[in-house]
């Protein structure tokens, strides 16, 4: 007898998981490059999107605060997000 030998319900479960990690698959930061510290519009792919963590102020309906470390969409690249008096000389 084998021991190392899976029962049928646990590879059905092992690629259920399998399956989830290929559809929710991200970007993730470890192996990505980290270029914080000057403020970017463009990550170094040429993206323009990333994700930002943001608060919005329920009364006006705008961002009240923004986390100043955003990732971009598209390589997962890590780096600093521009503000109000960023460019200005």
């Amino acid at each position: 007898m084998n021991i190392w030998r899976r029962s049928n319900k646990v590879k059905r479960q092992l690629g259920l998981l399998n399956s989830l990690a290929r559809i929710t698959k991200r970007p993730t930061t470890k192996n990505n490059i980290d270029i914080t510290g000057i403020p970017t519009l463009a990550c170094i792919c040429g993206s323009k999107m990333f994700n930002i963590t943001v608060m919005w102020d329920e009364g006006t309906r705008t961002v009240s605060w923004y986390d100043l470390r955003q990732e971009c969409k598209v390589c997962g690249a890590v780096t600093t997000a521009p503000t109000d008096i960023d460019g200005c000389d």
